[in-house]
């Protein structure tokens, strides 16, 4: 919110967590800001929903949870074109596996509560910036005990994830799995293969799986084996 007034526009990808279109959506409308949501990953995509009044990129990157992979520094030059800042949700990546930073963005977003700490003791988040950080000083030192273990906790979890995915293709327990470091086997109209992407972004794997169970709820089952 600090960086933007009202009559300001804000392209957003259309498959963020809930929360976040809430807050654009909903609150900053309310303070005449205005959100255009971007159906798609082709940074064409986005160029083409930028207006005068554009001043800030927003996206999740893997998204959350159709884990969509985004090309940041392309994203990133086009936000320097425009005259734009470019924010990343880092969620599912933290900086053990994505550095947006690296690659141009202008704002990184962390949860946390979730991979960054790890063991399920806080809710928090941090905002980074050129110029430091945002959060709550309260309990910092446990959001932070998490970089002890997040690199061997998120190799072990990577580990896991690159085994099930062919786990169940093999068993033939979803019609299609969405792997943002592997291939789809979703119709390419639907959900392109994001390897190429993601080989460019230099990334290593990551540890989400996304895709539809055969037979719905029933066979939402824990596989053991």
């Amino acid at each position: 919110m600090a960086t933007l007034k009202a009559g300001d526009h804000v392209v957003c990808s259309s498959g963020v967590f809930g929360a976040t279109v809430q807050l654009f959506s909903t609150v900053l409308s309310k303070f005449g800001i205005e959100t255009t949501y971007a159906d798609g990953t082709e940074p064409s995509v986005w160029k083409a929903a930028i207006r005068p009044n554009t001043r800030l990129l927003f996206l999740e990157t893997p998204s959350n949870p159709l884990t969509e992979v985004f090309d940041i520094a392309a994203l990133a030059q086009i936000a320097r074109e425009k005259g734009a800042l470019l924010a990343v949700d880092n969620c599912f990546c933290t900086p053990a596996l994505q550095r947006p930073f690296e690659l141009g963005a202008d704002l990184v977003i962390h949860s946390a509560t979730k991979y960054l700490d790890g063991q399920g003791r806080v809710l928090g988040g941090a905002v980074l910036g050129p110029n430091g950080s945002v959060m709550d000083a309260v309990f910092s030192f446990l959001r932070t005990a998490g970089h002890l273990s997040l690199y061997s906790t998120f190799a072990a979890q990577a580990l896991k994830a690159t085994a099930v995915g062919p786990r169940w293709r093999r068993k033939e327990k979803t019609a299609s799995i969405t792997e943002p470091f592997g291939p789809s086997t979703a119709p390419p109209s639907t959900l392109p293969d994001r390897r190429d992407t993601w080989s460019r972004m230099d990334h290593k794997v990551g540890a989400e799986l996304e895709g539809p169970l055969q037979g719905g709820r029933a066979e939402a089952v824990v596989d053991r084996e």
